[in-house]
């Protein structure tokens, strides 16, 4: 398994980070990226933010539906994106 460093982290091997990152998220019940890097910077060294967000955005594709409190937050090439994927838009609060 994986060594310890010293603030007590598990010091991740490259060819664990993808499972670790699949259970935390899942652990946490899909709760999003920010919240599974926060778990797993806790917990483990070795694993940067950006791995967790592309490694959440190809094992689970694309958010299905953006939240947002008005209309004038998106625009332009995010409105594109959100069209090219098929997002489903709600306006209103979150």
């Amino acid at each position: 398994m994986a060594r310890k460093d010293n603030r007590g982290q598990r010091v991740v091997l490259e060819h664990d980070v993808f499972y670790i990152i699949a259970h935390t998220h899942d652990v946490l019940l899909h709760a999003g990226k920010n919240k599974t890097y926060a778990s797993t910077n806790e917990k483990y060294h070795g694993i940067n933010r950006q791995e967790v967000k592309v490694l959440i955005y190809l094992e689970f594709g694309p958010p299905k539906i953006f939240q947002c409190n008005n209309g004038n937050d998106f625009k332009g090439e995010v409105l594109r994106i959100v069209e090219f994927y098929w997002i489903i838009l709600i306006y209103g609060r979150p």
